[in-house]
């Protein structure tokens, strides 16, 4: 028996008025896929999200919602991943293309179909996140 501790990550939707961006890495599956990355020692899921973004596509998140923690097993590696929302007023982005190949913005009816099955099913949590919140600020303000 070996023990193999979870790995952390991070991935974050984010949106700029009605689109989603995706990107598609230069290693692995090569699917479209919302950005993100592993979280180093010391390092807090907000905090690694934020330096993923801005290394791998030169945006700077000034506020991430977390939509919850997830386990994951993915080449036989075990992963806790938060998932993150981000809206962002500037869709401007440069690639790194050591590890994205491409990104681009997406409208949801318009997402690639060659994503990554995660692309969905994440979107539906984002949707039912939210909509809930906006359901509770309602009726709090009624």
């Amino acid at each position: 028996f070996t023990f193999r501790p979870k790995r952390l990550a991070g991935v974050c939707i984010i949106k700029h008025k009605d689109h989603f961006l995706l990107t598609r890495p230069n290693y692995g599956h090569k699917q479209w896929i919302f950005p993100g990355g592993h979280v180093h020692s010391g390092e807090t899921f907000e905090t690694a999200i934020k330096r993923e973004i801005f290394e791998e596509l030169n945006i700077s998140l000034n506020k991430v919602t977390a939509l919850g923690v997830y386990p994951v097993e993915w080449q036989y590696k075990k992963y806790d991943i938060t998932y993150f929302f981000a809206e962002i007023d500037d869709p401007k982005f440069t690639c790194d293309r050591i590890e994205i190949g491409e990104a681009d913005w997406f409208l949801e009816e318009n997402i690639p179909e060659d994503c990554h099955k995660q692309v969905p099913w994440l979107l539906g949590i984002y949707k039912t996140h939210y909509y809930r919140l906006d359901d509770f600020r309602l009726s709090y303000i009624r």
